[in-house]
């Protein structure tokens, strides 16, 4: 629901309706890194996606899925989505204000979550992203084990290395950029 009211004004602003479908459970890690990387999928799938469209947001035993019937993206492409800055169609990518880090830092953090994204696409029909969770288990399970084995400060530490290692790669790319450019 987060990840709705966050990414409802622009879907609607492009007249795109935000379709949500939950049922019950509970996910295992952070929540402000995880809604990120959930607004960064349905961000995404809202600008490959046309007036008029759904993009569907599904959450059910650990898998959350976003689904869109936008342009869809070509098979041989989609194996290098998660490569840091690179975009399918650049023209598009950064006329809408992207960069190509938005899904190379999903990927760092459903990885840091020992999750895995899936990605399933057909040209003109679109593009289904599936992040497999790990479910928490029940509190009952805990017999000998803390009440959360999720190692935040090892999550944060792991975060701050790919925000420097992204920064660092972009200022290399700016002023690689830049020189090219004269």
């Amino acid at each position: 629901d987060a990840v709705a009211a966050t990414c409802r004004p622009n879907a609607a602003q492009k007249g795109i309706t935000l379709q949500i479908a939950n049922s019950a459970g509970t996910v295992h890690g952070d929540f402000d890194l995880l809604h990120d990387a959930l607004c960064n999928l349905t961000e995404n799938a809202v600008k490959a996606s046309e007036s008029g469209q759904t993009v569907t947001l599904r959450a059910e035993n650990g898998c959350i899925t976003v689904q869109d019937a936008g342009c869809g993206i070509p098979q041989d492409e989609i194996k290098n989505l998660t490569e840091p800055f690179y975009m399918v169609d650049k023209s598009h990518s950064r006329s809408a204000g992207g960069a190509g880090l938005g899904l190379s830092i999903v990927r760092q953090i459903v990885t840091l979550h020992g999750a895995e994204m899936t990605i399933e696409s057909e040209l003109g029909k679109g593009t289904t992203i599936t992040v497999s969770i790990p479910l928490q288990p029940d509190v009952g399970e805990f017999i000998d084990e803390p009440e959360s084995s999720f190692d935040n400060e090892f999550l944060m530490s792991d975060i701050a290395k790919m925000i420097n290692d992204i920064a660092a790669r972009s200022t290399v790319f700016l002023v690689t950029h830049n020189n090219t450019l004269g």
